[in-house]
């Protein structure tokens, strides 16, 4: 059985590596060193693996998957907060119809968004670090 590591621990692991912080972005775009990147740590604590989507000023992008019980970090391309609109977030369940669906969030670069995804995906909860 895998174990989900806390907050706290995929944070510091965000902030300490070198590979975070130079490379490509998710959209393929060169990134410089000083380039500032919006991670997105999703928590899953259900036992359903989910397909993440960003969505902000009517584009959607696929993010990535996470496992059940499981938690993932993703990288925000930098186009879907070029146009400084409210971010939502969209979960598809694997194996069933019910996507959760937060509620819009403003986000700037280089900040950190939080979604836990709850046992119960009605009690799901969201929050933006600022940078």
């Amino acid at each position: 059985m895998m174990r989900r590591l806390p907050f706290a621990v995929v944070l510091v692991a965000i902030l300490a590596s070198p590979q975070l912080l130079v490379g490509q972005s998710a959209d393929g775009d060169e990134q410089s060193p000083t380039a500032t990147k919006t991670h997105v740590v999703v928590e899953n604590d259900n036992m359903l693996d989910m397909r993440i989507y960003a969505v902000s000023a009517g584009r959607r992008h696929q993010l990535g998957t996470v496992t059940g019980f499981t938690s993932a970090v993703f990288v925000l391309p930098s186009w879907l907060l070029a146009q400084n609109a409210p971010l939502q977030l969209i979960a598809l369940p694997i194996g069933t119809r019910k996507d959760v669906v937060s509620p819009f969030v403003l986000v700037d670069p280089g900040d950190l968004v939080e979604w836990q995804l709850r046992g119960n995906l009605g009690f799901s909860n969201i929050s933006v670090w600022k940078s």
